[in-house]
C-alpha cells in the first residue's frame, strides 16, 4: 500500500490546524470513568465480549444495573433500552465511508439511536459531527420523505441502485502493477462489447493488501435486468488461472 507523511499544514488554505480525527471504544470509556467516576459504565464492542457475554451486558444494563453502556453499532440495532439520554461520537464518520449506502445506513443508525431516548419528553439526543449542514444530518429533523427525496435523487444522478445493478469483479495477485495492467486490459474489453456501460476503476479494493496478495477491482453499473455471465465468462475466462479472481453483485464497498 501507499504511504505518506502525515501533513502540517493544508495545502488549499495553509491552515496549521490539522489533527487526527477518530477515537476508539474504549477510549470513550476511559474517559467517561474520569468524568463520572460514581457511575456503573460498561462496553460492548467485538473486542471486548463473546456473544454469551454480549447478552450479559444488555440484560444488565435493561435491568439497570449499568448506568452508561459504551459501544459500537452493535448496541443500537435491535434492542429495547429505556434510556433518556444518547450520544453518538464522529457521525460524519459513517458519512464517509466509500459505499453508496453510507448515507442510508448513517441515517438509520442515528434514528434508531434517537428512538432509544426519544420515548420521554425529556430525552436528549446527541450527536457530534464535524459537517452540521450535510443534508443526512440536516433531514433528522424533517420527515422522512425529506431524506428520502434527496438521496433517490442523488443516486439517480450517480447511477446507483435502485437504477442500475452493480458488479463487482475483484482480483488479487502479488504484484500491484499486474492486476492494475489486467484489469485495464478487461476494462477496454468490457468497453468493446457494452460502450453504454459505466465500469469504473481499476482500484484498490477496500482491504488493499492482505497475505501477500495486492487486492484491486472493477465496479460495472449496468441496467437492472441486465445478464453479464455470459460476456463475462467468455472475456474473463482466459485470466482465470493467473490469478485470484471474485465476481459478485455488489452492495456495499466501492
Amino acid at each position: 500500500g501507499t504511504k505518506t507523511p502525515r501533513l502540517k499544514t493544508c495545502p488549499s488554505c495553509h491552515s496549521d490546524k490539522i489533527k487526527s480525527v477518530g477515537i476508539g471504544v474504549e477510549q470513550v470509556e476511559e474517559a467517561l470513568k474520569k468524568l463520572y467516576p460514581t457511575k456503573r459504565i460498561a462496553r460492548l464492542d467485538s473486542d471486548s465480549v463473546q456473544k454469551r457475554d454480549a447478552e450479559m451486558v444488555l440484560a444488565q444494563f435493561k435491568q439497570k444495573e449499568i448506568d452508561i453502556l459504551v459501544g459500537t453499532q452493535m448496541i443500537a440495532k435491535g434492542h429495547d433500552f429505556d434510556v433518556k439520554v444518547s450520544a453518538i461520537l464522529l457521525a460524519d464518520m459513517g458519512l464517509k465511508v466509500s459505499s453508496y449506502l453510507a448515507n442510508e445506513q448513517t441515517y438509520n443508525l442515528i434514528k434508531q439511536m434517537q428512538g432509544r431516548s426519544g420515548r420521554f419528553k425529556d430525552g436528549l439526543s446527541i450527536i457530534q459531527t464535524y459537517d452540521m449542514n450535510h443534508f443526512v444530518l440536516k433531514a433528522l429533523e424533517a420527515p422522512y420523505d425529506v431524506f428520502y427525496q434527496t438521496e433517490i435523487h442523488n443516486r439517480k444522478l450517480a447511477y446507483y441502485p435502485p437504477f442500475s445493478k452493480l458488479i463487482y469483479i475483484t482480483m488479487a495477485h502479488k504484484q500491484a502493477n499486474y492486476l492494475i495492467e489486467t484489469l485495464t486490459r478487461i476494462k477496454h474489453e468490457l468497453t468493446k462489447v457494452h460502450s453504454q456501460y459505466v465500469i469504473l476503476g481499476p482500484s484498490e479494493s477496500f482491504v488493499p493488501y492482505k497475505n501477500g496478495l495486492f487486492y484491486y477491482h472493477l465496479l460495472l453499473k449496468v441496467p437492472k435486468r441486465t445478464d453479464l455471465s455470459y460476456t463475462l465468462n467468455k472475456i474473463l475466462f482466459k485470466y482465470e488461472k493467473t490469478f485470484m479472481m471474485d465476481i459478485n453483485l455488489f452492495d456495499t464497498f466501492i
